[in-house]
């Protein structure tokens, strides 16, 4: 660690790099779920996705782990089978020897993901081409790489804001989602394993726990990260002729994959429900000439609609569906799309590594696995598939870039523009996350609620059902319970839900409808099946327990909130 510090230091495009990086991504995270006051409303303050994704985290870390098997926070009677829940255990055990959760997670947890990303970028950026300008060229697209959404929103509205989230995920996104922070890191490991000229068995032993622990962190950088080892001894084993060498990698690789999907995803189980993914080519790119806010061409939406109704293979659709599929793949790029146009002469010049091979290799993988298949339960979540696409294409656009910079007459100058290109999207995340108040809160009355709630006997709480008609009668800062549903009863009273956060319950396939139409009036038949209500006065339910009053007892209550146990 101290080699990378004293390396750092040494080159100052590095080391500002580095320091702007630092502060641009804790920006990201840092700041939520601490306690703030703005204008009498004081809590726990959240930005961006943290208000639903980091909620639903903290309630596996609260709540799935008390018991074997783990349970689904969200559900009572439900396991949490089929989900990547290999960080929420880290923060669980973490939380039994140290401090909250939820200070390991919004405060503890970034600083750690950066300086080992730091380290395994620079470790690998000079694995790839041992120059310091390469090195700064290539932290610059993993820490602020972002797409061109820019362009969209000036030429449709005349500003920058709202860029930040109009396409998929870029590198200021990164720290949203934890667990593919960290897989970030996993990747660069094995990329980093892989860029040795040797590949010994104990090596080869580590790449499968490496890529036990992406499946661990999420579905898609396992996935992503077998085919990258995979392709990799497959290249290897065409250059030498190696069968027994290839057997042997592979089928060591296998025994992790294997074991990895039992421990965390229960195939068995999850199979039963039928596939994960689902073959529906084109979908997430033909947004991009629908939409009012990307580049609408009704006329070729049109035409597609039509030939479609044809049914069968046509030449002028599948024409329709690459075009779209380029105008996708061109936003989300961004600058880095300037390192796709470069592939062909690395080829031509034959510097295309078995290294970079496989990179690019993996990169398609990623592009085809989100332009062919949606994922069952929440369509969309297959785009999680090009977030490693758009990834692993940095190392392209700072071969570019760096190749670039070499040039004497107008090499700088083409560097600038680039650089100037990847800015204008940061800026808007750096307006959104430094904006006060934040969207959403939990106010102070509902944490008094929840820590009275939590001392209480181990129990199944109903909460208040959420609805989405609230949410327009509050200003930001909003409550949580009005601004999205999600599991923050559990993710802070540490109980588990009877029902909630109905957008994680058709992620994990579990069949809530029938409860969900249950729960619609709290009544008597409910007695049995949970031991305390949670009300939010705002979110009041239609109760009707009479005939069974004796056996529900008001225990806490507040300007916000009321708490009812069965007896």
């Amino acid at each position: 660690m101290m080699r990378i510090v004293r390396y750092i230091a040494a080159y100052p495009p590095i080391l500002i790099i580095t320091l702007i990086g630092f502060f641009f991504h804790m920006l990201i995270i840092v700041p939520s779920g601490s306690y703030y006051c703005f204008g009498g409303k004081c809590g726990f303050y959240f930005w961006g996705a943290h208000g639903h994704d980091s909620i639903w985290h903290l309630a596996i870390s609260q709540v799935s782990f008390k018991t074997f098997p783990f349970v689904a926070p969200n559900f009572a009677g439900a396991l949490l089978y089929g989900y990547n829940f290999l960080l929420d255990f880290f923060v669980f055990l973490l939380a039994k020897i140290f401090t909250a959760p939820s200070f390991i997670f919004f405060k503890i947890l970034p600083v750690v993901w950066f300086l080992l990303f730091i380290s395994f970028a620079v470790i690998f950026a000079r694995k790839l081409i041992d120059s310091a300008r390469f090195t700064a060229i290539l932290l610059f697209f993993f820490l602020f790489g972002g797409s061109f959404g820019y362009f969209l929103t000036l030429y449709h509205r005349g500003t920058l804001s709202g860029s930040e989230s109009l396409l998929a995920m870029q590198a200021g996104h990164t720290l949203l989602n934890v667990q593919f922070a960290f897989s970030l890191v996993v990747l660069l490991g094995i990329l980093i394993l892989l860029a040795d000229k040797k590949i010994t068995l104990k090596k080869i032993i580590l790449l499968g726990f490496l890529i036990f622990l992406n499946f661990g962190l999420k579905l898609y950088a396992g996935l992503i990260s077998s085919f990258l080892v995979g392709f990799f001894f497959l290249s290897a084993f065409f250059s030498k002729k190696d069968a027994a060498k290839l057997v042997v990698r592979l089928l060591i690789i296998l025994l992790w994959v294997t074991a990895t999907l039992f421990v965390f995803y229960n195939p068995l189980y999850v199979l039963k429900n039928g596939s994960v993914f689902i073959f529906s080519p084109f979908a997430h790119a033909h947004a991009m000439i629908e939409e009012s806010n990307m580049v609408p061409l009704k006329n070729m939406v049109n035409a597609r609609y039509f030939l479609q109704a044809q049914g069968g293979f046509s030449p002028r659709l599948l024409s329709i569906e690459l075009f779209s599929l380029f105008l996708y793949i061109f936003f989300n790029l961004g600058t880095r799309f300037f390192g796709i146009l470069y592939i062909p002469i690395l080829f031509f010049k034959k510097r295309m590594s078995k290294l970079d091979l496989s990179i690019l290799a993996t990169a398609i993988f990623g592009l085809l696995c989100m332009a062919l298949f949606i994922q069952a339960g929440e369509w969309w979540n297959t785009v999680q598939f090009f977030y490693y696409t758009i990834f692993l294409s940095n190392v392209f656009a700072a071969y570019f870039t760096y190749r670039l910079s070499q040039q004497k007459k107008i090499g700088m100058v083409g560097v600038v523009i680039v650089v100037i290109l990847t800015i204008p999207i940061n800026s808007d995340f750096i307006k959104n996350f430094t904006r006060f108040p934040a969207p959403a809160y939990i106010p102070q009355k509902e944490l008094e609620a929840f820590a009275f709630l939590k001392k209480q006997k181990e129990g199944i709480v109903l909460g208040s059902l959420y609805d989405k008609d609230l949410k327009s009668k509050f200003s930001d800062p909003q409550p949580l319970y009005a601004y999205t549903d999600t599991s923050y009863i559990a993710a802070i009273s540490g109980k588990q839900l009877y029902i909630g956060n109905e957008n994680q319950l058709t992620i994990l396939r579990i069949d809530y409808k029938k409860r969900m139409a249950e729960v619609r009036e709290w009544n008597c038949a409910l007695l049995e099946k949970v031991d305390y209500f949670y009300e939010v006065k705002k979110m009041r339910q239609a109760k009707n327990f009479t005939g069974c009053e004796e056996r529900v007892e008001n225990i806490f209550e507040n300007e916000e909130a009321t708490i009812y146990m069965v007896k």
